[in-house]
């Protein structure tokens, strides 16, 4: 029998929720919200670069 597929990483999701709980307490307003938006988007980036 084949191996069932190995689950998608949660890395992503689990990041941003860090994320959110450590900085959101802090942060406000739409400005503080894109601009952590885009550290996360590139954190990612880096992070599959890194990978592959």
């Amino acid at each position: 029998t084949t191996p069932p597929p190995p689950p998608p990483p949660a890395l992503p999701t689990t990041s941003e929720e860090l994320l959110v709980s450590f900085l959101g307490l802090e942060v406000s307003g739409s400005d503080a919200k894109l601009a952590l938006n885009v550290l996360f988007s590139v954190t990612v980036i880096a992070a599959v670069a890194v990978v592959l």
